[in-house]
């Protein structure tokens, strides 16, 4: 993690988390002794084959969880908190930093529970940073035909932050995964630009910096099935990190504009907790609103939480005080998440901006829109369109976490406008055709229109 000057690599971070838990657990183990779950499941799905039609598609918005669980091999434990973290909305939940045994209680008790799942072994499918397992393909071959029976289990967690010289290791792991299991994800996710690739101060030739090429090489040598990258925006500051100027949107805006080049569907992970465990207070749920709601409007079809423990969870992983409106702030995302689902990014603007920041940004220039003519301060638009001339959404979201944006869009013409409730997940049409559009969001908020 970078803080001021000092860049702190985020594996030191989950070294922190790692012995937060281990110290936990030895209090939990006394209240809740370690039970086995029941042996696992028949194979569900047959042993996949190479067509088309077997390979790994997205189907849905995807809610998932960074580090869902802890090392405890705890089927007791696991049970509560996959069944917590599942009656919050999240739909996928990210297993890594744990062992193979425990990997196997978490994956035999989604299978109860009913959620989906990422595995990570670092023996033998899974590299964190600059390590990665000794491959065999004889040793990947047998574990991909024992997890097969696991029918929650999505995908595979193969890299956590590449360096450069891991990428032909993470393409090498993804053509074995694709080949003897096609029909699940196999995934991987870049650093942010605060790590070891970065944004040059004052160069505009963005592609000649290190970041551009990281995320560029990346893709041109993977070939990833998704494009995935965590960047979070407040570390552990409290008081004067906001969204409305903010490197985040720097690696958000480059990584939107290669991923519709590559035609790669974007998952983001944003941050719910402080980096410094110690740190308590920063994240609150107008920040984690901002950063998911913005993101709707960037297009990702994809959001992951860093981390729901010691956010949606306490830090012994009973409901925290945010679990009610976390939870709802959940299903209205992956409502508009669904919505949005085949809806392809055309256009994308932050109002209230300098010329400067537009283009560092990588942003479109809504002097140009064919949209939307003026809009008030600190607001970010997305146009979002249906193949095949399907409908226009705009995707309006305030990215201040502390204060109201009121005012009026206008559009460059009347139109007939449809608004879409998240919260109650159903559209109301106006009367009549709209050029002016009124707006109240309170801080962090967000409003989806249907243009026609």
């Amino acid at each position: 993690m970078h803080f001021d000057t000092m860049t702190i690599k985020k594996t030191s971070v989950f070294l922190i988390l790692s012995i937060c838990f281990q110290s936990m657990l030895a209090s939990c183990g006394q209240k809740d002794p370690i039970t086995l779950p029941t042996p696992a499941p028949p194979p569900v799905r047959e042993t996949p084959g190479n067509s088309a039609a077997d390979t790994w598609t997205q189907k849905e918005f995807v809610l998932s969880t960074f580090f869902a669980v802890p090392g405890s091999a705890d089927a007791n434990q696991y049970r509560r908190i996959l069944t917590h973290t599942k009656n919050a909305g999240i739909n996928l939940v990210e297993l890594p930093f744990i062992s193979p045994e425990a990997l196997l209680v978490a994956l035999n008790v989604a299978e109860e529970v009913g959620i989906q799942t990422l595995a990570q072994n670092t023996q033998i499918y899974s590299g964190i940073s600059g390590d990665g397992p000794v491959l065999s393909e004889q040793k990947l071959a047998d574990e991909v035909k024992f997890l097969q029976r696991f029918s929650t289990m999505e995908g595979y967690y193969v890299w956590d932050e590449p360096f450069e010289r891991n990428f032909n290791q993470v393409k090498e792991l993804n053509q074995l995964l694709r080949k003897y299991d096609p029909g699940r994800l196999a995934f991987a996710t870049l650093f942010p630009s605060y790590g070891v690739y970065n944004w040059e101060e004052g160069e505009y030739n963005w592609e000649n910096n290190s970041y551009a090429q990281y995320v560029t090489q990346y893709l041109q040598q993977v070939d990833p099935t998704v494009l995935s990258f965590n960047y979070y925006p407040y570390r552990d500051n409290k008081e004067s990190t906001n969204l409305i100027e903010n490197d985040l949107w720097k690696d958000f805006g480059y990584i939107r504009q290669k991923g519709l080049e590559y035609n790669k569907p974007l998952w983001y992970y944003f941050q719910a907790v402080s980096i410094d465990p110690e740190q308590a207070g920063v994240m609150n749920l107008e920040r984690i609103r901002a950063q998911m709601y913005g993101a709707l409007a960037y297009g990702v079809k994809g959001l992951s939480y860093y981390t729901t423990h010691r956010s949606l969870l306490t830090e012994t992983f009973e409901k925290s005080a945010l679990y009610d409106d976390l939870a709802v702030l959940n299903q209205a995302v992956r409502h508009m998440g669904n919505l949005l689902f085949n809806a392809r990014s055309v256009q994308l603007y932050h109002t209230g901006i300098s010329e400067a920041l537009r283009a560092a940004y990588f942003l479109d220039d809504l002097a140009a829109s064919t949209v939307v003519d003026k809009a008030p301060d600190n607001l970010i638009i997305g146009v979002l369109q249906e193949p095949d001339a399907g409908k226009t959404f705009l995707v309006v979201t305030n990215k201040s976490h502390g204060s109201a944006v009121n005012g009026t869009l206008t559009l460059k013409e009347h139109a007939a406008v449809s608004q879409y409730d998240p919260y109650r997940n159903q559209t109301t049409a106006y009367t009549s055709p709209l050029a002016e559009l009124s707006l109240s969001l309170a801080p962090g908020e967000i409003a989806i229109y249907t243009i026609e």
